[in-house]
Order: C-alpha cells, then sequence, then structure tokens
C-alpha cells in the first residue's frame, strides 16, 4: 500500500489551510518529502486555493448575515448552509453583553 492510500482529499486540504494537529500534519509532510505523488497534488490544491482566495478577496458578506440571523433562521426550521470552514460568531454587542453579566466594567479611556 502506497502513502497516498493513507491520506485523503480532505486530509490534503487541511494540511494546506493549517487545520490538523501536529501529528496529522507531520504524517502528510513525512509522505511529501519522500517523494510521494501526494507532491503534485498538493501544488495543484495550493493552486486553486491561492486562485479563489485572490478571486474572492475583496467579497463582502452581506449585513445581517451574522449569527443572530443564522440563530433565528433555524429557530423558524431552515436549513441554514454555510461554506465549507465558515463559522457564525457572536456579535461584539453580544461578546459585551455576556462579558457585563459575567460582572466585567468597562471604562472610558
Amino acid at each position: 500500500m502506497s502513502g497516498d492510500l493513507r491520506c485523503t482529499d480532505f486530509d490534503l486540504h487541511r494540511f494546506i489551510d493549517g487545520e490538523l494537529d501536529a501529528e496529522a500534519s507531520s504524517r502528510i509532510q513525512a509522505l511529501l518529502e519522500q517523494g510521494s505523488s501526494l507532491r503534485a497534488r498538493v501544488c495543484e490544491y495550493r493552486s486553486v486555493d491561492q486562485a479563489v482566495r485572490e478571486a474572492f478577496r475583496q467579497v463582502t458578506p452581506p449585513a445581517g448575515h451574522g449569527a443572530n440571523t443564522i440563530k433565528r433562521l433555524k429557530e423558524q426550521g431552515v436549513d441554514v448552509l454555510l461554506i465549507d470552514r465558515t463559522h457564525a460568531r457572536e456579535t461584539a454587542i453580544d461578546h459585551v453583553v455576556e462579558r457585563l453579566r459575567d460582572g466585567w466594567t468597562y471604562i472610558k479611556i
């Protein structure tokens, strides 16, 4: 069995994006250093990744599509789909309110 069979495309994409733990990342790095055919696939995926990032670098999500909107839609039974590796985070005001509830104090400087 070749080393390539121990590594999925999903693993390679996560490797390129820096999303693997140290052990998995080291395993893939070792396979790449062995002259594995994975090297060509990683180069291709990195090229595609860079092209996509460049093409969409100035795209701004529309206002009102934050975590609160997604939460409300889900409560209404809407199946909300996000692009892979995107996450809805709490808004800044939600963060501040949560801290105030936890007893934090904000002061003007």
